[in-house]
């Protein structure tokens, strides 16, 4: 259930009507949040061009003793998500990656793929296989739509085990339109 909610989550900006979508000025700016945002255990860096968010760094903050009951910040690298875009500027994938304590290395972790057709967005979520050295076929997606009159939305998930079977409903939920209109996270299509 909790990996569903985190998926969920990171997704949830995407839900659009048919003038919404995920913009590069959209992850830019959640970038942007990010980096202000006090209190985390978290750190933030980013490769850009102008404001298009290319690559994020993400490191923990760790508190490390030294001598004489002291203990200082350090950080640790802990995800890297490479970002693509489409030709209109929209989010196409986010790939993420884990730092590997063990061989001191980026190692790819999951792939989201971003479609936006006929009203609705479609995430697929598909993870890495270390044995094959490819990412899988999807086995989660989540469809974000919205209902006539544009005040509330609908998101529903799928799940499947294997690329064979077909994907499966695993939940379908209404969303008040509020909780996803926003400036900074979502950017106009017209």
């Amino acid at each position: 259930m909790k990996k569903v909610l985190f998926f969920a989550a990171m997704c949830l900006v995407s839900l659009t009507s048919s003038a919404q979508t995920i913009t590069k000025e959209a992850v830019y700016q959640t970038y942007m949040n990010a980096v202000t945002s006090e209190n985390s255990g978290y750190v933030y860096n980013a490769d850009l061009e102008g404001n298009t968010v290319k690559t994020q760094y993400v490191y923990r903050k760790i508190s490390q003793p030294t001598r004489g009951n002291k203990s200082i910040e350090v950080l640790k690298p802990h995800l890297k998500h490479l970002y693509t875009y489409d030709d209109q500027g929209r989010l196409a994938t986010r790939t993420t990656l884990k730092w590997n304590e063990r061989t001191n290395d980026w190692q790819n972790a999951y792939l989201l793929t971003y479609n936006y057709e006929n009203g609705q967005n479609t995430v697929e979520c598909s993870h890495w296989s270390i044995l094959g050295q490819h990412f899988k076929a999807p086995t989660e997606k989540l469809v974000y739509e919205m209902i006539a009159g544009g005040t509330t939305g609908f998101v529903t998930n799928y799940t499947r085990k294997k690329a064979s079977q077909e994907f499966k409903l695993s939940y379908a939920m209404l969303v008040p339109a509020e909780l996803l209109y926003g400036d900074q996270l979502l950017g106009k299509n017209h």
